[in-house]
């Protein structure tokens, strides 16, 4: 059962959505009018592939591949710089889940692995949120629903995936500026 009565969310949580909706709706709009081509999207298409795909809760969407492919050395762009940019727009992203959880106040003990993952957040919730979210993987997102349900402090929620997401997208990106152009070589 929900208890909402006594919950009041704050504006910056507002904020954040909004700006998250915002974001998705004008890569949807490009997306459907197909008036812009990807190529020339840059940093700022990398940033919103990246936010929508760290949005989707438990839906499998690709950020990664945005990632590598704008770590194409023939685009210019500068791979550490889409490694902070895909890791900051992936860290907000994050927050739908982290919201989700924190929008209700369920119990988490009908199923064991999230009553085990519940258990051990109260003890050591930042390496759970840093190395649940360093390596892809499509159930961090329980991770952040039982965050956000737990209150886990918003603030330490986000620094820590934007330095764990940023990691893994600099090696993401570095390693696809290095070996992608080697296999498309080998294509041609």
């Amino acid at each position: 059962m929900l208890d909402t009565k006594n919950y009041k969310i704050p504006k910056i949580y507002s904020y954040l959505v909004l700006s998250i909706l915002f974001v998705s709706l004008i890569w949807l709009l490009i997306w459907m009018n197909n008036s812009i081509p990807y190529e020339t999207l840059g940093y700022l298409g990398i940033y919103i592939a990246s936010l929508i795909s760290a949005s989707s809760i438990l839906i499998p969407v690709p950020g990664i591949a945005s990632v590598c492919v704008g770590s194409l050395p023939s685009l210019g762009l500068n791979p550490l710089l889409i490694g902070f940019i895909a890791g900051l727009a992936e860290s907000i992203g994050e927050l739908t889940g982290y919201f989700a959880g924190r929008s209700f106040s369920g119990s988490f003990k009908e199923n064991k692995l999230k009553n085990y993952i519940y258990q051990k957040m109260k003890k050591n919730g930042y390496i759970i949120i840093f190395f649940g979210s360093i390596f892809p993987n499509p159930f961090f997102d329980i991770i952040g629903i039982i965050s956000g349900n737990m209150k886990y402090p918003i603030r330490k929620f986000i620094v820590i995936l934007f330095f764990s997401k940023s990691i893994k997208s600099i090696v993401i990106s570095y390693s696809c500026y290095s070996g992608l152009e080697i296999v498309i070589g080998w294509f041609r």
